[in-house]
């Protein structure tokens, strides 16, 4: 039996964009829908540019809101794994991978994937402030696509 599948990208470059730093989620959720191009699994991952919110509240609210309007999708939610310099604190970190938790248990169709604490017990080292090495990224593409895997039956 064949399924067809539709997959959407929607990712920051090089601008730094967030994910919960401005009223956009909506739209890009939106935009699929009316393209016909949201699939039946969405990932999301947490950045660390995610952890630079504009308040608690609202970056919580806006989680919760993206897995409400994503109801009838499989979201594959990444959690984070920052550096612990700077801005990406791991009191930030534990923050957001916290609401990722809550997000995920108030909403069945969505699944997290625990790299914060996978990334923290295989002791990832960074390449750069923001960028994990090849280690890293090679444990980060094997957490995601076992996430997918498990969250896809």
């Amino acid at each position: 039996m064949s399924r067809k599948t539709t997959s959407f990208v929607d990712c920051a470059g090089q601008d730094g964009r967030r994910l919960f730093g401005v009223s956009e989620e909506s739209v890009w959720i939106e935009r699929a829908r009316v393209l016909g191009q949201l699939p039946g699994i969405v990932v999301i991952v947490m950045g660390t540019n995610d952890m630079r919110w504009i308040d608690r509240s609202t970056t919580r609210g806006r989680m919760n809101r993206v897995a409400r309007e994503l109801k009838g999708r499989t979201v594959v939610w990444v959690d984070t794994y920052g550096s612990g310099g700077d801005r990406f604190t791991r009191s930030k970190q534990r923050w957001i991978n916290r609401q990722i938790r809550r997000v995920d248990r108030a909403h069945p169709h969505v699944h997290r994937v625990a790299w914060g604490a996978l990334a923290e017990e295989a002791g990832v080292r960074f390449a750069s402030a923001l960028h994990y090495g090849r280690r890293g990224e090679r444990l980060f593409a094997r957490a995601l696509v076992n996430g997918v895997n498990r969250a896809s039956g």
